[in-house]
């Protein structure tokens, strides 16, 4: 009884974002691969007083401006494919509006969702992309997962062109995360800091790809 009555207690000071729960976008899974997990934080988040700023809750962020840099390099002698999810869980537009979504990002350059990474090529996200990708506008704040699926063996059929997948060993995939700290709207910066963290990829029995890929494999 003193563990629920002190559950209670804890769970009474969290705030209303305190449990969140986005489901994946439509997808399904295909055998083989590696799955890299990423945590983002991207946008500003100012404190209550200032103007512009979403609701200043100190138990989901500290006031200040937050980037993130994924880099993804094809360590292996063949072109490799990698598909990549947002799960947005939190997501604070200027006038304090909260969202959440997932979707799956596609290739601007080919309006596919695949993205073919050349042999010792590197592919290149960060955070003023991801947030027009959540068609964000103005001061605001997101935070969550991107996921970045390797599969391991080729997953289309035979009539669709697609490089030759080896896919033996995980791809070098490195997080830099940077933090400016502010007070205010367009106040002076007063420090910061900068990390750089190696994603390691898990290896699966299956990983998810988009459920168009299932349906509409032309168009993957």
């Amino acid at each position: 009884m003193a563990s629920i009555i002190i559950l209670g207690f804890l769970l009474s000071g969290v705030s209303v974002y305190g449990f969140i729960f986005v489901p994946p976008p439509p997808q399904t899974f295909v055998g083989g691969g590696f799955v890299y997990a990423v945590e983002y934080q991207c946008g500003n988040w100012y404190s209550s007083a200032s103007a512009g700023g979403p609701p200043f809750n100190p138990n989901q962020a500290l006031p200040g401006d937050y980037d993130i840099v994924v880099l993804v390099h094809n360590n292996q002698p063949k072109a490799q494919i990698v598909y990549m999810k947002i799960l947005a869980i939190g997501t604070f537009a200027g006038n304090g509006a909260f969202s959440n979504r997932s979707l799956w990002v596609k290739n601007p350059n080919t309006n596919h969702y695949r993205f073919v990474i050349q042999p010792d090529g590197a592919l290149y996200i960060d955070c003023s992309e991801m947030l027009n990708i959540l068609n964000y506008g103005g001061y605001g704040y997101s935070t969550g997962f991107i996921i970045i699926s390797q599969p391991t063996l080729p997953q289309l059929p035979a009539t669709v062109a697609e490089p030759s997948i080896v896919g033996l060993t995980p791809l070098d995939v490195v997080a830099a995360y940077t933090y400016q700290v502010i007070g205010a709207v367009n106040s002076p910066n007063t420090g910061g800091s900068n990390n750089v963290v190696y994603i390691s990829g898990t290896r699966e029995a299956s990983v998810p790809i988009p459920i168009q890929c299932a349906t509409s494999p032309t168009t993957c």
